[in-house]
């Protein structure tokens, strides 16, 4: 047989065909003390080289004269082309010098982060200081050829008297957080020798910006995809830029349904098409619409992804809701999250007396108004997060809120989908509307169904959204299985089942990527294999009889909810949770994000 052939790619010389201009070789790099410099440190060739995406990055040392300097220094270079496949030559996208004044920038590294950022990592030196670590970055909404005010990673220790100076510096995606990277660059080290540093670079967290549902999905009609979900087989759709969702939103709440599904199964929302997913978002049986709240990380072009897991050749739909967005803007909200607090109950007339008459809308009064001696939602809140649970409906239907009186009309999205009889909740993260008459926000609730149908309503707050400085930012993360109790799990922070009325709590802080210092996350939790009915209750500290809910489970149906949990302050970094009624269960958590 005759061997195959390959395509030739384009042999180019960047700088000879002007698409780059020429590299130039740099001096010796000065340092304090004697030896006045570090003697063969660099010269002219790339010092390190990434593609993504049809980009391809390259570093390598240069010379220029900083701003304010008059003397010619050596300077960090990195170089953005946009590759345009093997038959034309690339573009230059950006050609950046960093240099600064009074000292020499040399031997950089440079890395894409999953959100798309660029990070740069340096050493700097200077006839008054020895040989720094430094690194800087420039955001996915920053202007081309512009960089970050620098960071000192690691503060040189000594005059390096070497001949030679470090062998690799290299920066390189962090897998679970999809706005930091992993460096490694060199600097001199007490002993007179130079030493690498290892470190995490993370850009700042993100902020809140709640809005009117929007539906960017919905595969009945059109909507996002056309036609249905075939099983195992994942599809992406655009999410930033679509109706009020900013161009440059990095994550988003929002909630997703199945409904029309040949086989029971479960759907897994990544930020890229991936057909088999090590995480969950929503299960469910066949012939039952189920919806379930998320918050989801966005991939670099802003969209998101979904895989129905079923049988071979099975279908379904899928429809997806946003309510918010997160984004690298200053003006935007922060979260403050908090231990459960029940601000709805109809059953005894909390929050609203009497049960929910179906296409009937009611205001739920929050912002600054007393719940049992907590204000759990303060006035100038913009949005809360929190736990919705229907009961006692006597016929199927679903939950809408909303920030405005729906009237008659059908709301654009829902909340909670439910069939007769059943107790069924599902986490929320929705924006309040604006203040009444006494200065009160609130949300708008109707229960979709049939003439004459009516349900109890119960709605637990966790946390809630003001437009400051007050709260935490938001980390998002690629899906992460932290907990998994099921025989022969890995990597789970506990194993065995949650036997009932008995707390048990998970370390969180250290893990999956969520750092020391983090005050809640997102996340989604599975209840599997239990023995009877009940509850799973998540609280912030242990407790044994919480008087909240999280997810409630019959028995033989393993069912999901999205959540927005605080973590404890003492000992810090921990979530609890406690099976209430009879028998076990075992437990399934997939991290999201978190607030810091």
């Amino acid at each position: 047989d005759p061997k195959p052939t390959f395509d030739q790619p384009l042999d180019l010389n960047l700088t000879d065909d002007l698409i780059v201009s020429p590299f130039a070789d740099p001096s010796p790099p000065e340092q304090s003390g004697a030896p006045d410099t570090i003697a063969d440190a660099v010269d002219f060739r790339p010092t390190d080289a990434v593609w993504r995406n049809g980009r391809l990055l390259v570093a390598s040392t240069n010379t220029c004269t900083p701003d304010g300097d008059d003397t010619v220094r050596d300077c960090a270079r990195f170089t953005e082309l946009t590759t345009n496949g093997k038959s034309d030559p690339p573009d230059l996208r950006q050609d950046v010098l960093i240099g600064q004044d009074g000292y020499d920038s040399f031997m950089p590294g440079v890395g894409y982060a999953g959100d798309g950022t660029i990070h740069v990592a340096w050493t700097r030196s200077s006839s008054t200081s020895f040989a720094d670590s430094m690194a800087s970055y420039q955001g996915t909404s920053d202007d081309v050829s512009t960089i970050a005010a620098p960071t000192v990673v690691a503060a040189g220790q000594a005059n390096y008297d070497g001949s030679r100076w470090g062998d690799y510096v290299g920066v390189a995606q962090d897998p679970q957080v999809p706005n930091a990277v992993w460096e490694a660059n060199e600097y001199a080290a007490t002993d007179n020798s130079w030493s690498t540093k290892v470190a995490q670079l993370e850009t700042s967290g993100l902020r809140y910006v709640p809005i009117s549902p929007v539906r960017v999905l919905d595969s009945r009609n059109g909507t996002g995809l056309s036609g249905k979900f075939q099983a195992n087989t994942a599809r992406a759709w655009n999410v930033a830029g679509v109706g009020s969702i900013d161009d440059n939103a990095r994550a988003v709440t929002g909630n997703i349904t199945i409904v029309n599904q040949q086989a029971k199964g479960h759907v897994s929302v990544t930020p890229t098409p991936t057909n088999s997913p090590t995480t969950s978002t929503l299960n469910f049986p066949t012939g039952e619409s189920r919806a379930n709240n998320l918050t989801a990380t966005l991939s670099s072009s802003g969209t998101l992804a979904a895989v129905y897991v079923a049988g071979s050749g099975k279908t379904a739909d899928v429809i997806f809701d946003v309510t918010g967005y997160y984004v690298d803007d200053d003006t935007a909200a922060t979260y403050t999250s908090e231990e459960p607090v029940r601000v709805l109950d109809t059953r005894i007339g909390t929050g609203l007396g009497g049960v929910f008459n179906a296409n009937v809308a009611r205001r739920l009064v929050l912002g600054g108004v007393d719940f049992g001696g907590t204000t759990a939602v303060p006035a100038d809140a913009t949005a809360i997060t929190g736990n919705l649970t229907a009961t006692g409906a006597t016929a199927k239907g679903h939950i809408s809120i909303t920030d405005s009186d729906p009237g008659s009309s059908e709301p654009p999205v829902s909340n909670l989908n439910f069939p007769a009889g059943d107790n069924r909740a599902n986490g929320v993260t929705v924006t309040l509307d604006d203040p009444d008459t006494d200065g009160h926000t609130g949300i708008w609730l109707v229960y979709r169904s049939t003439s004459g149908a009516k349900t109890h309503v119960i709605l637990d707050v966790t946390g809630y959204f003001t437009n400051d400085d007050s709260g935490a930012e938001f980390h998002p993360l690629n899906p992460g299985r932290i907990l998994d109790t099921r025989s022969g799990a890995v990597l789970s922070g506990l194993t065995g089942v949650f036997s009932a009325n008995h707390h048990r709590t998970l370390d969180v802080d250290g893990h999956w990527g969520v750092p020391a210092g983090a005050t809640a996350i997102t996340g989604n939790l599975t209840v599997v294999n239990q023995t009877n009915t009940g509850h799973i209750s998540v609280t912030q500290d242990p407790n044994d009889s919480p008087t909240t809910s999280t997810l409630n489970a019959p028995l033989g149906d393993t069912r999901a909810n999205g959540i927005t949990a605080p973590l404890s302050t003492s000992p810090a970094g921990n979530v609890s949770a406690t099976w209430a009624n009879t028998g076990s269960t075992h437990l399934i958590l997939d991290l999201s994000g978190y607030f810091e």
